[in-house]
């Protein structure tokens, strides 16, 4: 009797060792692609630094459980898109920071006061974000490269986001990022 309850220990523990494994690639898995994926134009830099379109309030919970500290926001305000961003982020307990880049006309002094925001954030984990990632993307590939990270990473990141199309049809963009660099 002693051998088969042996026997029978041993397939117990191995099926809820295999269980408990297979659960955790599971989760693993599913925890990896939940909310990025849902986040427009979501792009993970590092493990503290990510950039992304628009945030919808339903995302902010994501950035909470993800341990998001400080969200930055480059958008104008705009009814439709982000009136209620700055409440939906800061009541989960994150620090929000709205800089109001002219899609237009970006500018030096917008991209000064960034710089600032972003080093004062370095060690806390962030997310800059516009409506599409196309000013977060190209704001934060001219901070990550001002600050002595490696260009071509940098710039592989902003590509990820800005195709050539995208610098065609947004010359203004691509003036600004070159005149900062």
């Amino acid at each position: 009797m002693k051998i088969c309850y042996d026997r029978l220990n041993r397939r117990t523990q191995l099926l809820l060792g295999m269980t408990l494994l297979l659960n955790s690639v599971w989760l693993s898995a599913a925890t990896a692609g939940d909310k990025p994926v849902d986040i427009y134009n979501y792009h993970q830099i590092d493990e503290r630094l990510a950039t992304a379109g628009q945030v919808t309030p339903e995302q902010t919970q994501w950035l909470q459980s993800e341990g998001v500290e400080v969200v930055i926001n480059l958008a104008v305000a705009d009814e439709e898109r982000n009136k209620e961003e700055a409440f939906h982020v800061a009541g989960k307990g994150i620090t929000y920071i709205n800089i109001p880049v002219d899609w237009n006309n970006p500018t030096s002094e917008d991209l000064a006061m960034f710089y600032s925001v972003m080093d004062a954030s370095r060690d806390r984990k962030t997310l800059v974000h516009c409506f599409a990632n196309y000013r977060a993307s190209a704001f934060t590939y001219l901070w990550r490269t001002a600050r002595g990270a490696d260009a071509d990473q940098a710039a592989a990141d902003m590509a990820a986001i800005w195709d050539d199309d995208a610098w065609e049809k947004y010359p203004q963009w691509q003036k600004f990022v070159r005149e900062q660099r």
